[in-house]
């Protein structure tokens, strides 16, 4: 299996991108943006201590 460059985890463990075929740019942008989106604002992460990325960021920058 080829993995995508960078990626971590067992074999066959990839992001939704690299799974689905685009019909357009257009759609990709969408598609990948709603993921991104998703990825950052609702998704907790184990590393972060169960925070989404931006829970993360103002947990941080309200510290500052």
């Amino acid at each position: 299996m080829i993995r995508p460059p960078g990626s971590k985890g067992a074999p066959g463990r990839t992001d939704r991108a690299w799974q689905h075929s685009f019909s357009s740019i257009d759609q990709a942008r969408t598609i990948i943006a709603a993921w991104i989106e998703r990825y950052n604002t609702r998704r907790p992460h184990q590393a972060l201590g169960y925070r989404t990325p931006r829970d993360q960021y103002l947990h941080l920058t309200a510290q500052a």
